[in-house]
């Protein structure tokens, strides 16, 4: 018997939440930009001190508004 009402006195917690624990994210308008990168890193061979090198990271906007790129850093 006492096991069956911590049984349910348990279940009444979880439900009353209780015992759960989540992280909710902003809920992002409809209008807003959201930005995929196909490729995230990129490893150059070796060269020479001196050489001009670079590489084009492609970036599109999946999101119905105007995505602002304002700060771009290498690793």
């Amino acid at each position: 018997m006492k096991h069956a009402l911590m049984l349910v006195l348990t279940g009444f917690f979880l439900l009353a939440g209780g015992g759960i624990i989540a992280t909710a994210s902003q809920p992002q308008p409809a209008s807003a930009p959201h930005a995929e990168f196909p490729q995230t890193e990129y490893k150059f061979d070796k060269v020479v001190d001196g050489t001009l090198i670079t590489h084009d990271f492609k970036i599109k906007n999946t999101g119905k508004g105007t995505l602002e790129i304002s700060k771009v850093k290498t690793g």
